[in-house]
């Protein structure tokens, strides 16, 4: 017997359920299942071409090579490898550029303002790196000016170091502004990470303004070597990066964690039939809430439809609706009890806890006027 399918879709935007791909990346609108393949696939490329570039060059060491020496081709740094290394860059550059608005997407709910600062700030990041892909450390002037190829290498790179530092560094106040307040956007697993990279990037720090005071040079085979540093905080930071999104799915509350209460709260419940519980349950709160804004039901329909071929929902992603599903009220202080009071009579099968996910994240609306309910409509094969 063939499980039920549920199609959800809006009459007057239908283009809504064939949202583009270049869509979906500036708003970091993926699956778990997606960003997993993604990120495995371009994680592989990235680090095979480093590994033949690697192995291409007779001269490079960590300890007194900086990164980008790989992609220059200059005869004492890579001539013959210079090529693969800087094909591993544009593969590492595509592989990182989705998830920041996919980490945008949930870091919001915590801090609106704070969270678009550390958006922008990794994309000016980006920005820099591109530019140290593009102008290896050679002496080559551009155009015949005066300008050389490394003078915009270097500075593009230190630029960019620091703005992911100071993009890290928010970041982090973020989590602890989330752990305070526990609205468990940030799982265990994310905090651990972020305190990890923090304490890298204040180790670097002292060791390299020692080498300084110390009059060391930047290459050396010590604790203070600044190539080492420079090597060990690109790779860790990429490592952030890809495993962020993965990070992002196990969220706890310090009671429960949504893997094994979903487990608990679902043995008779496929993923398909949740999904279309959870679609009855929103269609319940916008014909009771009159003050929903009409690009919010879009968005819920468009996620919801989006999942319309898999099999299932995964942990994750039942959290997401619950997001959504939240997302659209607007009573002030008193939403977070108004929408237990929507929600829960309407699926006794949701926990709690589940339910106070959703409320935690809502946020006091401007008043909208509901559409008319007959352009929306749930059909069940």
């Amino acid at each position: 017997m063939m499980k039920p399918a549920v199609q959800i879709y809006n009459q007057q935007e239908p283009h809504l359920q064939h949202r583009n791909l270049v869509q979906k990346y500036i708003k970091g609108d993926f699956s778990r299942k997606y960003l997993i393949w993604y990120n495995s696939i371009g994680t592989v490329l990235t680090i095979t071409c480093f590994v033949i570039s690697g192995l291409l060059s007779t001269s490079f060491n960590i300890m007194t090579n900086t990164f980008s020496a790989l992609g220059s081709w200059v005869s004492w740094h890579n001539p013959r490898g210079w090529f693969m290394f800087s094909i591993g860059l544009f593969f590492m550059l595509f592989t990182v550029l989705p998830q920041i608005p996919y980490q945008h997407s949930r870091i919001k709910y915590v801090n609106k303002p704070l969270s678009y600062i550390v958006s922008t700030s990794l994309f000016l990041g980006c920005l820099c790196f591109s530019l140290v892909v593009f102008f290896p450390v050679v002496d080559t002037s551009i155009s015949g000016g005066k300008v050389m190829f490394s003078d915009v290498h270097i500075n593009s790179a230190l630029a960019g170091g620091a703005i992911f530092i100071f993009s890290y560094f928010i970041l982090f106040i973020l989590v602890v502004v989330d752990n305070c307040k526990k609205k468990l956007v940030f799982g265990p697993a994310f905090t651990s990470a972020m305190i990890i990279l923090v304490i890298f990037f204040v180790i670097a720090l002292i060791a390299n303004v020692a080498r300084i005071l110390k009059n060391i040079g930047e290459s050396s085979f010590t604790f203070y070597s600044f190539s080492m540093w420079e090597n060990l905080g690109i790779y860790i930071v990429f490592v952030f990066f890809v495993t962020t999104p993965f990070m992002l799915q196990q969220r706890s509350d310090g009671k429960f964690t949504i893997q094994n209460e979903s487990k608990r709260l679902f043995p008779q419940m496929n993923r398909i039939q949740l999904k279309t519980e959870l679609s009855k349950i929103w269609f319940q709160i916008i014909k009771r809430n009159n003050c929903v804004q009409r690009w919010k039901q879009c968005r819920f329909l468009e996620y919801m439809a989006d999942y319309q071929q898999v099999d299932g929902l995964v942990d994750d992603e039942i959290v997401q609706v619950l997001y959504q599903i939240a997302d659209i009220t607007d009573e002030g202080e008193d939403c977070r009890q108004r929408i237990l009071q929507m929600i829960q009579p309407l699926c006794l099968n949701l926990s709690y806890d589940l339910l106070k996910i959703a409320a935690d994240i809502c946020k006091p609306r401007k008043q909208q006027i509901i559409p008319n309910r007959n352009e929306i409509v749930i059909v069940q094969e």
